[in-house]
């Protein structure tokens, strides 16, 4: 069981929350062909994601820290992950630990880390960013919800995404 399952299974049900992800792609040597728009949709699949993040301006309003500190997450198998968090013996595809300070007015910070080649079509980053450098999830911090954090990954291309930051852990 992943260490984000008792967080998110406090707010099952919350798939009404809007996916706010600015997406960019360019071909791994970052060149982008003048014949982009007339290029036919790239394939879904074994390609990698470079990560910004954003916490909700609401939220970082609310905390009685800044919102700075080490992420600590997962990229998962999107397929492996449901409203609650992933599956029982779901095994992520990569660990993160991200250092971060983000800005309180929900702006995306630049890319803080690049994934490794993902063979999924999809993927979900799932985390919390640990202000009062507990170790983990505790009351505050705030943590990554799947049905906004689950992004499509293209074959031989890296995807620029936002991780977005929109709970409060409770307690």
């Amino acid at each position: 069981m992943s260490r984000f399952t008792p967080v998110l299974s406090c707010f099952f049900g919350i798939l009404t929350l809007s996916v706010g992800c600015t997406a960019k792609t360019t071909s791994d040597s970052g060149a982008h062909s003048p014949d982009s728009a007339a290029m036919a949709e790239p394939e879904a699949g074994s390609g990698s994601i470079a990560i910004r993040f954003a916490i909700d301006g609401d939220l970082a309003e609310s905390m009685d820290v800044s919102p700075t500190g080490m992420f600590l997450g997962e990229i998962y198998d999107a397929e492996d992950v449901s409203a609650i968090g992933p599956a029982d013996g779901a095994i992520p595809l990569e660990a993160l630990s991200i250092s971060m300070n983000l800005e309180v007015d929900g702006s995306p910070s630049g890319i803080l880390y690049t994934s490794g080649v993902l063979d999924p079509e999809q993927v979900t980053v799932l985390g919390t960013l640990d202000v009062d450098e507990s170790g983990g999830a505790s009351g505050g911090d705030p943590v990554t919800l799947p049905g906004v954090n689950t992004f499509t990954v293209y074959s031989d291309l890296t995807e620029e995404v936002v991780v977005e930051f929109t709970l409060g852990y409770p307690g």
